[in-house]
């Protein structure tokens, strides 16, 4: 016959011993540690974000930023992946496809034994467009700061010159000799004429 009473004490001995030794401690993992950016860093063009990883115990880890002021808290990705990088380059942040403004940026690596680590850079302040406040402590140039397109001015044509009409006065060599020839048949004419008329008046007053 089975004695419950023994069976109780026992189990209660070992919820005894539990409760005092415990369950294993979870090995301790070593945070990740985003090396650039910097906090506080000015941020234009396509920036290299570089980060020290803890050993192959994770599984992912990605790469997301956030604006610093958006209580939402949502975030947008940059990078993930499964496969250890062969340099602590973790990826490049093309900073001139997202408006001007101050942004946070996190890094989550996600443990085999399903913790996850965390790291967030704050007030990453990206400038590509707007000015950048004289008091700064750091500036990333990773890649040369895009410039707004300035549109291509037209030339304007020169205004063509109208010829002028040809002048209808306009005197040759051969319209000269004709017009002297014909003034001078004409003066010949009437002083031919005024002869004649002066040889009838002699003749009547002889008469």
């Amino acid at each position: 016959m089975i004695n419950l009473t023994a069976m109780l004490w026992a189990v209660l001995r070992l919820l005894i011993l539990m409760g005092l030794f415990g369950s294993a401690p979870l090995p301790q993992a070593t945070p990740p540690l985003i090396t650039a950016p910097e906090p506080g860093a000015v941020l234009r063009g396509r920036i290299t974000i570089r980060a020290n990883l803890p050993d192959g115990n994770w599984l992912r880890y990605e790469l997301e930023f956030a604006y610093q002021e958006d209580p939402t808290q949502t975030w947008f990705p940059i990078a993930q992946s499964e496969q250890a990088p062969a340099t602590d380059l973790l990826a490049v942040w093309d900073t001139t496809v997202i408006t001007d403004g101050t942004y946070r940026l996190r890094l989550r690596v996600l443990l085999k034994d399903g913790r996850v680590l965390e790291q967030v850079i704050e007030q990453l302040r990206v400038r590509n467009y707007t000015p950048i406040e004289t008091s700064t402590p750091e500036m990333l140039f990773d890649s040369p700061t895009p410039t707004p397109p300035v549109p291509l001015q037209t030339p304007t044509p020169a205004p063509t010159p109208t010829p002028l009409p040809s002048n209808p006065l306009t005197l040759t060599p051969n319209t000269l000799l004709r017009a002297l020839a014909r003034g001078g048949l004409t003066a010949l004419g009437i002083l031919t004429l005024l002869g004649l008329l002066a040889g009838i008046r002699s003749r009547t007053h002889r008469d």
